[in-house]
């Protein structure tokens, strides 16, 4: 007997995180740090038979606040690590997959004269702009 894809799914990404939280823990939360709130989007979701007056049986509100409440620990989990890693604080020696590709963004023309090197400088336009209203103070005789 084969089960539709849409019930087998959710089981096999399950089983797919559990290996690679053995597998490469830190990669894993480096990673989960970039899909917060999953965990409370599937706690939301599967609380809004409760709005309509439905009320689970316990072994169901376990199942689904365990499942849940592990998700949404995985991403705060993430998420603290992500910021700490990112401040270099913890694990340097690894790269996250996902925002450490070593490209700034498209925006970011180096060569662009209006874009300082410092990201709280100023631009070559404001550094021209300053010098324009700015004028010698009277020296005393």
């Amino acid at each position: 007997m084969r089960f539709p894809e849409w019930l087998t799914r959710p089981f096999a990404d399950v089983a797919a995180l559990a290996r690679d939280l053995i597998a490469s823990p830190r990669e894993v939360l480096l990673v989960r740090a970039h899909h917060r709130w999953v965990g409370a989007l599937y706690l939301a979701v599967l609380s809004v038979p409760a709005v309509f007056g439905y009320r689970p049986g316990l072994i169901l509100a376990v199942v689904v606040l365990v499942i849940g409440g592990f998700s949404l620990g995985l991403d705060l989990l993430g998420m603290v690590a992500h910021v700490a890693w990112h401040r270099g604080r913890i694990w340097q020696s690894i790269a996250c997959p996902l925002c450490d590709d070593g490209d700034d963004g498209p925006d970011d023309d180096p060569d662009d004269p209006d874009v300082p090197d410092d990201p709280y400088g100023l631009t070559l336009a404001d550094h021209a702009w300053l010098h324009t209203i700015s004028a010698k103070a009277p020296t005393a005789v």
